[in-house]
């Protein structure tokens, strides 16, 4: 039937759509900020800001994840694998699903309970970074470093 109407009227209706174009997709991250002192289900922590572009991703669910460090580089680790990495690293994560091709992410917030640190009492140097995900889980994008200072009475 297509291609009878195709003859007949000179168009072409067997290729592929042409309303996303993308076939690459990206992700810059902008800045992170860190958010301290909130409160989330009852859970003292802080948040992890994001702000990003996102292209080719419309209508697709990824993922942040912000990874937490000590100052000198050393992961922190988990220890109850409520917020965790599959090698054991402590790690926090928020969806996202953009509703067009480009997309500005100004203030994503990435929560983590300060218990979820496993940090003993006194002062933590710490910093933290974001990678950005597809729906495929394949990295898009990555943010640089952010310093923080955690004190735990």
């Amino acid at each position: 039937m297509f291609k009878a109407l195709d003859k007949r009227f000179g168009l072409n209706y067997l290729k592929a759509p042409s309303y996303n174009t993308y076939t690459n997709l990206s992700a810059t991250v902008k800045s992170i900020t860190t958010e301290h002192n909130l409160y989330q289900n009852g859970q003292k922590g802080m948040n992890v800001k994001v702000s990003f572009d996102v292209s080719g991703m419309k209508g697709k669910t990824g993922i942040c994840v912000a990874y937490f460090y000590f100052e000198n580089g050393t992961a922190l680790n988990d220890y109850n694998k409520h917020y965790y990495t599959t090698d054991g690293k402590v790690s926090s994560s928020t969806k996202y699903t953009p509703g067009w091709d480009n997309t500005t992410y100004t203030d994503l917030k990435i929560f983590i309970p300060y218990s979820e640190l496993h940090l003993g009492s006194g002062k933590s140097h710490l910093k933290a970074k974001v990678e950005i995900f597809d729906n495929n889980n394949r990295s898009i994008g990555s943010s640089q470093w952010t310093y923080f200072n955690y004190t735990y009475p």
